[in-house]
């Protein structure tokens, strides 16, 4: 899971913790809290895993802990694109790589970022030991290995 960490990372670039956010501008403000809300649809859709995972008693639940992952991953993929698209090449946009200030938050903030998903990871293990128990004779369990691949593929690839 390497590279969905890497492919995470690479996107939470534009945002910032909320008291590291406050010293900047109002417009650079909104540009960090749009990407924001996206990546809480992402940091949730964990959340429930987890938690799912944890108290699933067998194949079916883990079925559905699984494709309630990808629903949310995949509607934080594409809500994170709209949002791209939108601020694209716009000088709110550009404004946060310029500000030495701005560079500074974000390089914090993508540390605490890669703290969280490397604490996501036993979550992602978790859910591979599942699969593995389950996946012998199971093609539900087949299909959503499938698709959690595809979508941590997905999530991988987002960019700015």
């Amino acid at each position: 899971m390497k590279w969905f960490r890497s492919g995470v990372v690479c996107a939470l670039v534009l945002l910032l913790s909320a008291s590291l956010a406050q010293a900047l501008d109002q417009s650079r403000q909104q540009v960090i809290d749009a990407f924001r809300a996206k990546f809480d649809i992402y940091i949730s859709a964990l959340q429930e895993l987890q938690a799912a995972l944890s108290t699933a008693r067998s194949e079916a639940d883990v079925v559905k802990a699984a494709d309630r992952f990808c629903d949310d991953a995949n509607r934080f993929v594409d809500e994170f694109n709209a949002t791209r698209e939108y601020y694209q090449d716009t000088e709110q946009l550009k404004s946060l790589t310029a500000d030495p200030e701005a560079r500074r938050a974000v390089e914090d903030f993508v540390n605490g970022v890669q703290k969280h998903i490397e604490d996501a990871q036993g979550t992602f293990d978790n859910l591979i030991r599942q699969i593995t128990k389950y996946q012998q004779n199971s093609s539900s369990i087949r299909r959503v290995r499938d698709r959690v691949a595809a979508t941590c593929r997905r999530v991988q690839l987002i960019n700015f």
